[in-house]
């Protein structure tokens, strides 16, 4: 009696060091960070030589409780390794995820970057261009003044309109729309004369309809009559000037002005010789509008 109630003090005494051993064992594998499956297995066999160093204190727990503890710390060891590769899986998957992110959004930005780099040097090289064919033309007279004047207003709307925030798009619009004036730039035929229109309308008034109304010339010719018109509070001022035709007949020519010629016409006086830069309206070339000097 007294021999099996030792006994079992005995074995309650050793499984209760059993027990603080498997506690100590958690406590020991809780402190850990998550590592990798090759450092779990070296945490695994410090938690194993650990175990066995506190089952051997008590020589009563025998081989059956040993195998047991062995048992319970090998599946604390996958458990280990398991916690451990799935964490730190886990943690390298989202961090590839959000570098590959980065990346992404850098090789975009770098993208658009380049991109409004281009888009701003193809502007500045259509609008350069332009404005060098604008300035020549005050000298050559290459082109009529009305199609200067459109691509003049052009490159000042498309400057105008181009802030600090213009995108790729918004430089792209402004190069076309600069680049379509410039391809609608009229040339100024300034060898064809009023004469040599006059002349055509006598063969065929369709064809010269279809050659010359709607271009720009130079008319030369005498000033006969000089008023405002009809419109006269909006600028508009007539003169007639003479010319003669190539079979002598005297042509008597109507040429519309706006108000911003008033200060050059005021320089003329009936029987001045005048010549100036006119669009044609009629097949025979005796009725001009928007007419400019040089």
């Amino acid at each position: 009696m007294v021999n099996n109630l030792s006994e079992t003090l005995s074995i309650r005494s050793n499984s209760i060091a059993w027990i603080g051993a498997l506690q100590n064992a958690i406590q020991f594998r809780c402190s850990l960070p998550p590592q990798s499956p090759s450092t779990n297995e070296g945490q695994c066999a410090k938690f194993e030589s650990h175990m066995i160093r506190q089952t051997t204190k008590g020589e009563e727990m025998g081989i059956r409780k040993a195998v047991l503890a062995g048992v319970m710390a090998v599946a604390l060891c996958i458990g280990l390794i398991g916690c451990g590769s799935n964490e730190s899986g886990t943690t390298a998957s989202n961090d590839t995820s959000t570098t590959t992110s980065k990346s992404e959004n850098a090789k975009n930005a770098e993208a658009n970057s380049d991109a409004l780099s281009a888009a701003k040097a193809e502007y500045e090289t259509v609008k350069g261009n332009a404005s060098t064919m604008v300035s020549e033309n005050s000298a050559s007279h290459a082109y009529a003044m009305d199609s200067i004047d459109t691509l003049t207003n052009s490159i000042s709307t498309c400057q105008g309109s181009l802030g600090a925030t213009a995108d790729v798009d918004d430089y792209k619009n402004a190069t076309a729309k600069i680049q379509a004036a410039v391809d609608a730039l009229e040339p100024l035929d300034q060898s064809t004369t009023v004469q040599d229109i006059y002349a055509a309308a006598q063969k065929n008034p369709l064809t010269a309809k279809d050659t010359y109304v709607g271009n720009h010339y130079l008319v030369t010719g005498t000033i006969d009559e000089m008023k405002e018109g009809f419109l006269s509070d909006f600028g508009d001022i007539h003169i007639i000037i003479v010319a003669e035709a190539n079979d002598g007949t005297t042509l008597l020519i109507k040429a519309d002005f706006n108000n911003d010629c008033r200060s050059q016409l005021s320089n003329y006086a009936i029987g001045d010789s005048i010549t100036f830069e006119g669009k044609c309206e009629d097949d025979e070339g005796l009725d001009w509008e928007a007419c400019r000097f040089w």
